[in-house]
């Protein structure tokens, strides 16, 4: 603030001032602007800093935080109209609007104390709310005194399958899907609703509704994508004509009629049904889009989109749909259970798979969204050929004629995972940024899934496996700062990161445990029992970890993981010698011998060559007497090498540490002002050089002549060399490029000015020490005469 003020003053007062007293005011300004800006490029860093650190604190709001600056960096598209945003959310109304009491028994209840205390405790945290604008966080400290109130409420409305209005209104938020941002169709509309009494139903609805078909995997217990497309997989062992369809507007279409008139047939309870209908049928929708509020509006089909009870109520209105394609069977159909059931397509929500031939089921289809794979002949629907394709993406896994294409998928995954990355590196994840370990956690949070997921059920090849590990290693190269190049076994090993081969053998292993636990009318379980051993599923339990395991398997594999793991780690010491000493060349250190120091070559403080591990060995910026410090190496070995070679030379203590780390920090700081500083630090840090090297020159001068002349010297030319040994002079060189901490290499007029005073003083230095070595000359020149 004082700075901010300084300014303005400044500002004013030149503002005010007449003819040449104007010249004065304005050089003060600007020296006051760049203090004010200095202080807030300090400011930020420490807030930075200071969030940095925070985050390290605590990984769950580390976890929180990043996903909401991830959604924030993420550009969604927002449906607009040329009339105004209150227009736009009328006209997304009207899209999702079409036109168009018996008193129940509490005995047949679903609330209770305990199912509505035990439904608050359990709602998800850090969710939008409703129209009534409750959070879950607010409910949940006041729990118990809650569903004391809550429970009549809710008793009452099952009583008379009415609910308060409220419950009943949505808020509509679009969420853009793809295609044309401008069309209200190409949003997916989200409702926002009081979700505590559908918890409460969605239990009681579950038991009380008909048998879901085996062919449907989408948002069932014990059931997930990567099932569905294993069983797809599966059944393109074999040429397979498969259909991929989408239906359009899925969950907006579904006539509720049908719904209802399931489950009344199957024998719902008459209590349940009415409730759940009047919270459906008599729903109120209002779009929220730019803080406009559409008005209310009852949609006569559909079920609501972020409502609980819906992905169950619309799988009730798809079941009939693989009954309806098991009249068509050929002669390779699949049959499973007993009595046998076809399989001939697959559901999951909105995406169907149909194997075999396609039907008029009664669904509004989206041809634009449909293809085929393997069909012999043109499939046509609504008159609208669908297009042949050689891949297609089914439940976000790329398919091919045989089946799930491993290739295809780390293709397909690649680029998101690098803008993933590229968003957390800005976020943090970088060595200026984030803590090395909270960057890696955060990595295995947020991008190593990105390109995992179908990794369970892929055939990878050593080129499979190859792409997997330069993606991975591109990626913690990001983090801990290496070239896209670098070798990053030091950095695996220190964030515990195995490779992609053992960590797909980890995720095959748990999915093929995961099967061993599913019910029994799991599609995929009654799949196992009839496949050949050349099926994916027999191959995948061939995995070496699955065979070791006991029959059954037992659910906690960290042991099992991590005995693996260890083996393999005691084979890679073995084969390549780690636990050894050795005096070659090979990957050892963390940053020097891993090649990131120098890094990418670029033109050195000392302006005679480019940064490189060999001219770092002769750099005039490093002091020559560390070198000698460090044990010599054979011909034709980097001394630095060499050196962090004999650390594990024996058991006794390495006795060349300090010159070893001091020499790795020097040339860190070389390297980093040589990134950092701009042209006229750079001409300034030349004229360092020469006197550095004109320094060095003369302490080696010293040096040498200390070591001939030694004995023959007196006693008091001795404390002379002493005090010449003893000089500040090899300090104050070095503060001319190491004296800069972090907090001041970000602007280049503090580096120009410390550099200034620094080589006044080693000036000075180096003009006594030059007047010492006259006299030390003179001296013993002296002393050799008298001799």
């Amino acid at each position: 603030m004082d700075a901010a003020a300084a300014r303005d003053y400044c500002y004013r007062s030149w503002n005010r001032a007449v003819g040449l007293d104007k010249i004065p005011w304005w050089e003060s300004y600007l020296t006051a602007l760049h203090a004010f800006r200095l202080g807030v490029k300090r400011a930020r860093r420490q807030a930075y800093r200071a969030f940095c650190d925070a985050l390290e604190r605590n990984f769950a709001a580390a976890t929180s935080k990043i996903k909401a600056i991830r959604c924030l960096r993420q550009t969604q598209p927002t449906y607009c109209h040329p009339d105004g945003p209150m227009v736009a959310a009328e006209t997304m109304s009207q899209q999702l609007a079409s036109s168009s009491l018996l008193v129940h028994s509490l005995d047949e209840s679903p609330f209770t104390m305990d199912s509505v205390g035990a439904v608050i405790r359990r709602l998800p945290n850090r969710k939008a709310p409703g129209a009534d604008h409750l959070r879950a966080e607010m409910l949940k400290p006041i729990c118990k005194p809650l569903f004391r109130l809550l429970l009549p409420l809710f008793q009452l409305c099952w009583t008379w399958s009415y609910t308060p209005p409220g419950w009943r209104h949505a808020q509509v938020c679009p969420i853009f899907k793809k295609g044309d941002p401008t069309l209200a169709s190409n949003y997916r509309p989200i409702s926002l609703t009081s979700i505590l009494m559908e918890y409460c139903l969605a239990p009681a609805l579950s038991a009380e509704s008909p048998e879901l078909d085996l062919a449907q995997g989408g948002l069932r217990p014990q059931r997930s994508a990567m099932d569905q497309a294993g069983n797809s997989s599966i059944a393109q062992h074999r040429p397979t004509v498969v259909a991929f369809l989408d239906i359009q507007s899925a969950y907006d279409a579904v006539d509720r009629n049908i719904i209802w008139q399931t489950l009344a047939s199957h024998g719902t309870n008459t209590g349940l049904l009415s409730l759940i209908q009047h919270l459906f049928d008599d729903v109120a929708t209002s779009v929220l889009l730019s803080n406009q509020t559409s008005a209310p509006s009852s949609p006569a089909t559909g079920v609501l989109q972020g409502s609980v009870l819906s992905p169950h109520l619309y799988s009730i209105y798809i079941n009939f749909l693989p009954e309806a394609l098991r009249a068509v069977v050929s002669l390779n159909s699949i049959r499973v259970a007993d009595p046998p059931t076809v399989i001939n397509s697959l559901l999951f929500e909105d995406d169907v798979a149909i194997l075999g031939s396609v039907a008029d089921l009664g669904h509004r289809w989206s041809p634009t969204k449909c293809a085929t794979l393997n069909s012999p002949r043109p499939l046509t629907l609504y008159g609208e050929e669908l297009q042949s394709v050689e891949e297609f993406v089914y439940l976000g896994l790329p398919f091919r004629k045989n089946g799930l294409s491993a290739s295809s998928l780390i293709q397909y995954r690649t680029r998101g995972t690098r803008l993933a990355m590229a968003t957390l590196q800005a976020i943090g994840a970088r060595p200026s940024g984030f803590h090395p370990l909270l960057s890696a956690r955060l990595y295995r949070q947020f991008i190593r899934p990105k390109f995992e997921y179908g990794l369970a059920i892929s055939a990878l090849t050593k080129t499979d496996v190859k792409n997997l590990n330069r993606l991975h290693d591109r990626c913690l190269c990001a983090i801990a700062g290496g070239h896209p190049t670098s070798t990053v076994h030091p950095f695996r090993h220190m964030t515990d990161m195995p490779a992609m081969e053992a960590r797909a053998l980890t995720l095959i292993l748990k999915f093929c445990v995961r099967l061993t636990y599913l019910p029994d009318d799991c599609l995929i379980s009654l799949l196992s029992p009839v496949l050949l051993p050349g099926f994916r599923l027999p191959l995948l339990r061939l995995n070496p970890l699955y065979t070791a395991l006991p029959d059954p398997p037992p659910l906690d594999l960290k042991d099992t993981i991590l005995e693996y793991r260890q083996g393999e780690l005691e084979l890679f010491r073995e084969s390549h010698i780690l636990s050894r000493r050795r005096a070659e060349k090979g990957v050892v250190s963390w940053r020097w011998r891993l090649g990131w120091l120098p890094g990418k070559p670029r033109a050195c403080l000392c302006g005679t060559d480019r940064s490189s591990r060999r001219h770092l060995m002769e750099c005039p910026m490093l002091p020559q007497h560390l070198w000698l410090q460090l044990p010599y190496p054979p011909d034709g070995f980097n001394h630095l090498d060499f050196a962090i070679s004999q650390i594990l030379a024996s058991l006794i203590p390495f006795r060349h540490w300090v010159a070893l780390l001091t020499l790795l920090f020097l040339i860190d700081q070389v390297l980093l002002l040589g990134m950092q500083g701009d042209q006229e630090t750079s001409h300034i840090a030349t004229m360092a050089n020469v006197i550095i090297s004109d320094g060095q020159r003369l302490f080696s001068g010293i040096r040498n002549l200390t070591l001939e002349s030694e004995e023959d010297v007196k006693p008091e030319t001795q404390d002379l060399i002493l005090s010449v040994r003893q000089s500040r002079l090899m300090s104050l060189l070095w503060n001319v490029v190491f004296s800069l901490d972090k907090s001041t290499t970000d602007n280049a007029n503090e580096v120009i000015a410390v550099l200034r005073a620094e080589l006044k003083t080693l000036h000075e230095a180096l003009a006594q020490m030059t007047a010492m070595y006259e006299l030390l000359m003179a001296q013993v020149v002296g002393d050799r005469g008298k001799k």
